[in-house]
């Protein structure tokens, strides 16, 4: 996006977020325009002002917190931030792809694979050569579950080692509903829901549940309001926020989605830092490689510069004496007894 258009954008939004200072769209707007133009000490401010003056959560008010600590260098608060974000929602993408920058295990690339999905192409070639494995290969459910895929007794094997993973639980509870066993799924969901209210996956479950198996519409739309406060570029949505809009709230959608499709800040800001820190790592390989070749020549340079020390005329004597040299020997006593 062409800087004048941020900046354009910055002032519009900046002007009606003064005239509506808790409204959600208009705030993510300004926010997601402020990340581009890498404005990040004003993106920390209007993060967390927004966040003290409206009492609803929203996880992408809190990505760019993180965001905004990663860039102002502050890694100990961008990692409380994350632990914040894994709290309200395990599963959140975005926090995942930022915290690549400075932990980069294969689990963690492994479940930002997951929760990215394929809504990001241009993040393909760091991402396809990544293998999942278990128990990560269970954190996503296919459509249609076979009798022999024994994905649900898997799942409960798991669990039986990671009894407190909220992840595996949610895609227990999905495997349950899609098996039709409801009200086994119903309570697994309900429990994970208990301790993770803001978790949007096991929220879209619960619509889904009641949508359709329990033929409660109007329950469900109610979830997938809850879910649009707290993310409304969640995949989870799949445009039925249309349902309970209004046209003003439509168009600022719309916007805030293409930004995220075309121009997404955290995507952006990722493949800047993370190739900026591939760098550094590879710099910092080279010296040491060159620092292991150097280390010989070193040693050697150091053996030909010792100094022995001066002996005297009789301990001289005595050593030529040793190596056969007897006129030197004879010399070297002689010169000790004019000495003494």
């Amino acid at each position: 996006m062409k800087e004048h258009i941020i900046f354009d954008k910055i002032e519009l939004y900046e002007k009606a977020v003064e005239t509506r200072p808790i409204s959600l769209l208009p705030n993510l707007l300004l926010l997601s325009y402020v990340a581009l133009g890498k404005q990040y000490e004003k993106l920390a401010s209007y993060s967390e002002q927004f966040l003290m003056s409206n009492p609803r959560i929203n996880i992408l008010v809190e990505d760019f917190i993180m965001l905004s600590n990663l860039a102002t260098n502050q890694q100990s608060f961008a990692d409380i931030s994350f632990r914040n974000i894994h709290s309200l929602d395990p599963e959140e993408p975005y926090s995942h792809l930022l915290r690549l920058i400075t932990e980069s295990s294969p689990e963690d690339f492994m479940e930002t694979k997951i929760f990215l999905g394929n809504n990001h192409k241009e993040l393909a070639d760091l991402f396809n050569n990544v293998e999942i494995t278990a128990p990560y290969n269970l954190y996503r459910i296919p459509e249609v579950i076979g009798l022999k895929d024994n994905i649900i007794s898997k799942i409960r094997k798991t669990l039986e080692e990671t009894p407190a993973n909220p992840i595996l639980r949610v895609s227990l509870a999905e495997a349950l509903l899609k098996t039709n066993q409801v009200e086994e799924a119903q309570k697994e969901i309900d429990t994970v829901i208990s301790i993770y209210p803001n978790y949007t996956r096991a929220l879209h479950i619960k619509a889904k549940l009641y949508q359709d198996y329990l033929e409660e519409e109007a329950k469900g739309i109610e979830i997938y309001k809850k879910i649009f406060e707290l993310n409304p570029v969640s995949p989870y949505l799949k445009g039925i926020e249309v349902v309970f809009l209004s046209e003003d709230e439509s168009i600022m959608v719309s916007e805030l989605k293409t930004i995220f499709r075309h121009d997404n800040p955290f995507v952006l800001y990722f493949k800047e830092n993370f190739k900026k820190k591939e760098n550094e790592q590879k710099t910092e390989t080279s010296k040491k490689e060159k620092a292991v070749k150097e280390e010989p020549i070193n040693k050697k340079k150091n053996i030909e510069i010792i100094e022995e020390p001066e002996l005297s005329p009789l301990d001289e004597g005595y050593k030529h004496l040793y190596q056969g040299n007897h006129k030197k020997a004879i010399e070297s006593f002689l010169k000790d007894l004019k000495k003494k």
